[in-house]
C-alpha cells in the first residue's frame, strides 16, 4: 500500500511490406510474354496474359528479381523495396535458337558415283563428304545459305537453302568433271618419196588445220575420244 509499480513496455515498429511490379517482354520484338515465372528469391509468381506481374508482401530490402521461361534465357535484375512502397523490375528474356543441319550428297553429274572428299560449305561452317559422297553440316542458325561444294577437277556446284529452327535442310550437289582436252599431232608425207606435204588439210571431224612448211600439223583443244584423222591436198 503506497508503493508505485512500474510497468516498462517496448513496441515493435509495424513493418509495411512493399511490392515488386513490372513487365516481361521478348528481347527480340519487345512482345509480352505469358506465363513467365519471376521470383525474388522467396516469393514467386507468373506473368499475366499481358507479360505483367506483381509480387506482393515484400520486406524492404534488396533483391534479385529473375525472370524465366521455357526456351528463353533467363534474366535478372536488383531492386531495392522501401517500405510500403512499389519497386519496378522490368525484363527482357532473349529465345534461345536452335540450331539446325544441312545434309545432302555429292555426286558425280555423268554417273551418279559418291564424290569422296569434297569440300563442302555454307559459307561460314566447312566439312568434307564421307565415303559415300555424304556430309553434315551442324550447328547451323536458321536462315537462307548458298551450300557451295568443290573438288578438284570438278566444277563447283551450290545450291540455296533454307535452314529452319531445330530442322534440317537437304542440299544435295551434283558436280561436273572438267575435262582437260588433249591433242593430236603428226606429219603429212609423200607416200613415194616419203617427202613432206605443205599446206595439207588435217581434219579429226570438227577441227581442222593445214601442215606446215616441214608437214607437221597440231590440232588442239580435243576432247577425249576416238577419232578418224583425214588428210587431204588438192593435186
Amino acid at each position: 500500500e503506497g508503493n508505485t509499480a512500474v510497468a516498462d513496455l517496448s513496441l515493435t515498429r509495424i513493418i509495411v511490406p512493399g511490392t515488386i511490379t513490372g513487365t516481361v517482354t521478348d528481347a527480340e520484338d519487345g512482345s509480352a510474354i505469358a506465363g513467365a515465372t519471376v521470383s525474388d528469391g522467396t516469393r514467386t509468381v507468373l506473368t499475366d496474359a499481358n507479360g505483367q506481374y506483381t509480387v506482393n508482401d515484400v520486406a524492404p530490402g534488396s533483391y534479385e528479381v529473375v525472370a524465366s521461361k521455357e526456351g528463353y534465357e533467363s534474366s535478372s535484375l536488383t531492386v531495392t523495396v522501401l517500405e510500403g512502397n512499389s519497386a519496378v523490375a522490368d525484363l527482357s528474356l532473349t529465345r534461345i535458337i536452335v540450331p539446325g543441319t544441312i545434309t545432302g550428297s555429292v555426286t558425280n553429274a555423268e554417273d551418279g558415283s559418291p564424290i569422296v572428299g569434297a569440300t563442302v560449305s555454307d559459307g561460314t561452317r566447312t566439312v568434307l563428304t564421307d565415303a559415300a559422297g555424304q556430309y553434315t553440316i551442324n550447328d547451323v542458325p536458321p536462315g537462307s545459305y548458298e551450300v557451295v561444294a568443290s573438288k578438284e577437277g570438278y566444277e563447283s556446284s551450290s545450291s540455296t537453302v533454307t535452314v529452319s529452327e531445330g530442322n534440317t535442310a537437304v542440299a544435295n550437289l551434283p558436280l561436273i568433271r572438267i575435262i582437260v582436252p588433249g591433242a593430236i599431232t603428226g606429219t603429212v608425207t609423200d607416200a613415194e618419196d616419203g617427202s613432206p606435204i605443205v599446206g595439207a588439210t588435217v581434219s579429226d571431224g570438227t577441227r581442222t588445220t593445214t601442215t606446215d612448211a616441214s608437214g607437221e600439223y597440231a590440232i588442239a583443244d580435243v576432247p577425249p575420244g576416238s577419232y578418224e584423222v583425214t588428210a587431204s591436198k588438192s593435186g
